[in-house]
């Protein structure tokens, strides 16, 4: 029995993997919506081509323009994605951990750990935003291209790496740089230390990433232009701008890494890095060699790599779906001082290490149960509040004769916290109430009211025309009424 189990450990470690990962995702697997389901539900094609297509996201638009010819339910196309996910992200852990083990002499024991810290690398806190899109499993696709990329590119195979690359960004660009971190892991484990021939690597690395994206730009260009589509991201080159969002880089790490985009409690990544830089220290004095600087350059890299891309553009700096390097943060660090000191053979500090990775392992999947059960909440009290809209615009037409067949927004700043409704407590993308999210209030009110609504963008005179109507009848100001033939629904910027 013994021999079996380990003869078919990876099989057995896999389907363990995805019955644990559908657990915790299972508020996913029975279908749910995010701002992007409710669009897409209203038409799959038109989706594909003016958001997928128009940002340079091919395989993203292959997916929809399949489920739309199949006639996929909108439901059940969610559940397939997110399974998907779930199974390709597992393809990613294995692929990850039997690459490290080619790098370092490893017993059984302790791949089995290896594993550990891999599913914490891969489905990590992160990721549970990644995973709440529609397209999810094309996104999570992008994840395990970017690491065989890095597995080629240090074993040489250029051409191979640079093709598997260009897949992944065509996949999805916002987690290109776990393909920096991936490289760089491999190239310290393959040398043994960061010297010239980490260098000459990260100069690959860095001038293969230039080429992709701007292979992957320039398709959007020429899209845009053949197509006649609007971007929905805005890139720029000019060496002012550059310089502004470098800064705005550097004064968003520290919030970034405090708060982790609302998907883990906040300072608790902190606390993780300094108990980890503290045990490395701890190490480095035992051993006499410093680990400390070594760990500390991945951690620098693996922070850089998840705000490389805001260089050209600022959209999306603080979700959660384009920091995924930072989310695999802890994990990769843990990695390291794994695989590169000899705590694995001694056993006070090897338990000390699985004190870490345990507790660690622990948090990351409450957190992501917790996280996927307030996202269901949220999509419950979407629905009940658009029954209450629904009841407010019949009661209006049945007392006024008026019908409604126009929406306007009114953007009200600095209370985000209004975005969110009082029965969830954590405060992310995920969470948000998209009734009161501009990018998402519309598919949600054409999802549920099923109305031909004449949706109006932001304005000055509807603005206006709110304002007075609010105070002339004593109203709390954020409140959705409806004036003339139009609902005023206003928006909590985040």
């Amino acid at each position: 029995m013994k021999d079996w189990v380990i003869k078919y450990r990876n099989y057995i470690l896999f389907i363990i993997t995805i019955i644990i990962s559908c657990i915790l995702y299972w508020n996913y697997l029975i279908g749910h919506f995010a701002a992007e389901t409710y669009a897409i539900s209203l038409g799959y094609k038109n989706y594909a081509i003016n958001a997928y297509l128009a940002d340079g996201r091919f395989f993203s638009f292959l997916f929809i323009i399949l489920a739309d010819k199949l006639e996929i339910p909108i439901l059940t196309l969610i559940s397939i994605s997110t399974l998907s996910a779930i199974i390709i992200a597992t393809v990613a852990i294995l692929y990850l951990k039997n690459y490290i083990i080619q790098l370092v002499k490893l017993t059984k024991k302790q791949e089995l750990i290896v594993w550990g810290i891999c599913y914490c690398i891969i489905f990590n806190f992160m990721m549970v935003e990644i995973m709440y899109f529609p397209e999810c499993c094309i996104m999570v696709s992008s994840i395990l291209c970017y690491i065989i990329s890095a597995k080629y590119l240090i074993q040489r195979k250029y051409i191979r790496s640079l093709f598997i690359l260009i897949i992944g960004i065509f996949c999805y660009q916002g987690t290109i740089g776990f393909f920096i971190v991936c490289a760089f892991v491999f190239s310290v484990f393959k040398n043994g230390k960061i010297g010239k021939a980490v260098f000459i690597d990260i100069c690959k690395m860095t001038l293969m990433g230039i080429i992709v994206a701007s292979i992957n730009l320039v398709f959007i260009k020429l899209i845009a232009l053949f197509l006649h589509l609007v971007q929905n991201k805005a890139f720029s080159l000019n060496f002012n701008i550059i310089k502004q969002n470098i800064y705005l880089n550097i004064k968003s790490v520290y919030p970034v890494l405090q708060n982790s985009c609302g998907l883990f409690p906040k300072n608790l990544l902190l606390i993780y890095i300094e108990i980890v830089i503290g045990f490395t220290l701890l190490i480095s004095y035992k051993e006499k060699e410093d680990k400390v600087m070594k760990l500390l350059a991945l951690i620098l890299v693996t922070i850089v790599s998840s705000f490389i891309m805001f260089i050209i553009q600022r959209g999306s700096i603080f979700t959660g779906r384009v920091h995924f390097c930072i989310g695999s943060l802890i994990g990769i660090s843990l990695l390291y001082i794994y695989c590169m000191t000899n705590i694995k053979d001694k056993k006070i500090w090897r338990n000390i290490f699985l004190v870490i990775l345990l507790s660690y392992a622990i948090l990351n999947c409450a957190n992501t149960a917790k996280l996927t059960t307030e996202h269901k909440i949220a999509n419950k009290l979407e629905k009940e509040e658009c029954i209450r809209i629904e009841n407010l615009i019949y009661q209006y037409e049945n007392e006024s004769g008026i019908q409604i067949n126009k929406v306007v927004p009114i953007l009200i700043q600095n209370q985000s916290e209004r975005g969110y409704f009082e029965q969830t407590k954590r405060r992310a993308i995920i969470t948000y109430n998209n009734i009161r999210h501009y990018y998402g209030y519309s598919g949600v009110l054409q999802y549920y009211l099923k109305r031909d609504f004449e949706y109006i963008g932001l304005n000055k005179e509807s603005e206006n025309i709110y304002r007075k109507y609010i105070i002339e009848n004593n109203l709390e100001y954020g409140n959705i009424v409806c004036i003339e033939d139009t609902l005023y629904c206003p928006q909590y910027h985040m």
